[in-house]
């Protein structure tokens, strides 16, 4: 009989691997690693909305002191019964008493108008909303008014029913605009 060598080198053993799948701790470091991330992506998504909703605030604003500046271009004889005007002190009814969208109207009948036109639709838009119209030089000789519109932006997590409470709420935020109306 021939005797055969034994060769480590002709001869291949199958390569037996101590680890046949993901242990148990791996598994759980990478669910810790994607929760993480997604806690992370949460967290920016709440500064988008948060960022999103000022932005949406600012817009409101923005187009309230258009809307101002555009009444009273619209009745520039009367800038001087503008000047003065403050939705915290009042004074003005909701709806307005004459509607002057739909009747001939004076020049102090549409002033009425638009006071309460702006102050009465102005708590749908802006929490705490406030609109300010001043003339910058006496008796608003030279049509030169400042326009300004503040309002309280709430604060994430801090949100109430009580409209009272809210209002005292959040950071206070405005826009103030200083134009000149040309005259008739």
């Amino acid at each position: 009989m021939p005797i055969l060598k034994h060769n480590r080198y002709t001869r291949k053993q199958p390569l037996v691997s101590s680890q046949s799948g993901f242990s148990l701790i791996e598994v759980m470091i990478a669910a810790l690693v994607i929760s993480v991330g997604m806690l992370g992506l949460a967290g920016l998504q709440l500064v988008s909305m948060k960022g999103s909703h000022q932005s949406y605030l600012r817009h409101q604003a923005t187009f309230l002191v258009q809307d101002v500046v555009e009444r009273i271009r619209a009745n520039p004889s009367q800038i001087a019964f503008y000047n003065g005007f403050n939705t915290d002190t009042g004074g003005f009814n909701c709806p307005a008493a004459k509607d002057c969208s739909t009747a001939f109207c004076s020049p102090a009948d549409i002033v009425a108008y638009d006071k309460s036109n702006m102050a009465c639709g102005l708590g749908q838009r802006l929490n705490n909303g406030k609109i300010r119209i001043a003339c910058n030089l006496a008796a608003c000789a030279s049509n030169d008014i400042q326009v300004e519109v503040s309002w309280t932006e709430r604060q994430m997590g801090k949100e109430t029913l009580d409209v009272s409470v809210e209002a005292t709420k959040g950071r206070t935020d405005n826009i103030i605009l200083n134009t000149v109306i040309l005259g008739p």
